[in-house]
């Protein structure tokens, strides 16, 4: 699925939810390069925008929906100082945006019941096994507590959010970890940002999420690439790079 400037996605972030703000899109053709990467993709903008010297940058899908006019998202951000290393969320949850998400390790539990869920959980908890997957990163709510045990909780911002300028020139040019497969990235940039104790804000502003709408619905394939990123975010705990507070 390849998305350009002129798709329908793109056409209404420029036409109407971010109408007015300078906006760097980077697409994903099938010429020359077929491969798509977020994080890379991410990195690329943010440089690219970095080059007009912005007092701050948003990351944004763009199968996103407007729900408040971009006059609530911009006057608020006038008020922070440009020289503030901090990463801004809204105040208000969004599907996938803005909330917390739970590292966390198996539990009896979860050993047990893929026996009942068909050979699929079966052959994902045997790989898990196999590659020393640990934990993974799941939700908060208390069915998902029922077959996993937490070890960390961050706040991400998903497919929004907002950096002041002196936060990405302290990260440098590459923002987002590009070995992750378009998933589990921007988890992991807020997790290093939350260790290195950055500073972070909420602001009034509401904008809604197209699940999917860009790569497609969650399905098999979508799921066993998030094995390969949880097997890499594995291999960055155990070297220190994400730290735990409880193990």
């Amino acid at each position: 699925m390849y998305h350009t400037i002129n798709g329908k996605y793109a056409k209404e972030c420029r036409d109407n939810i971010f109408k007015g703000l300078h906006i760097v899109f980077v697409e994903c053709s099938e010429v020359p390069d077929p491969y798509f990467n977020y994080a890379h993709n991410c990195n690329v903008g943010i440089r690219k925008a970095m080059e007009y010297s912005p007092k701050w940058i948003i990351v944004s899908n763009d199968d996103v929906l407007k729900i408040d006019g971009v006059d609530k998202l911009k006057y608020p951000l006038l008020g922070f100082s440009s020289d503030r290393e901090m990463i801004v969320f809204t105040c208000k949850q969004g599907i996938y945006h803005s909330r917390f998400a739970s590292l966390s390790c198996r539990t009896l539990r979860r050993k047990i019941l893929p026996t009942f869920m068909g050979k699929r959980e079966m052959k994902r908890l045997s790989l898990e096994k196999k590659f020393g997957i640990r934990y993974v990163i799941g939700s908060t709510l208390w069915p998902y507590r029922l077959i996993y045990r937490h070890a960390e909780q961050v706040m991400y911002f998903g497919s929004f959010g907002i950096f002041l300028s002196a936060l990405v020139w302290k990260y440098g040019s590459k923002l987002f970890d590009e070995t992750y497969i378009n998933g589990t990235e921007d988890i992991d940039l807020s997790w290093r940002i939350k260790q290195d104790r950055i500073e972070a804000a909420c602001i009034d502003y509401r904008i809604g999420d197209i699940i999917g709408g860009t790569i497609g619905p969650y399905n098999l394939m979508r799921r066993f690439r998030g094995l390969v990123n949880d097997c890499y975010l594995n291999f960055k705990i155990k070297r220190g790079e994400l730290e735990l507070k409880i193990d």
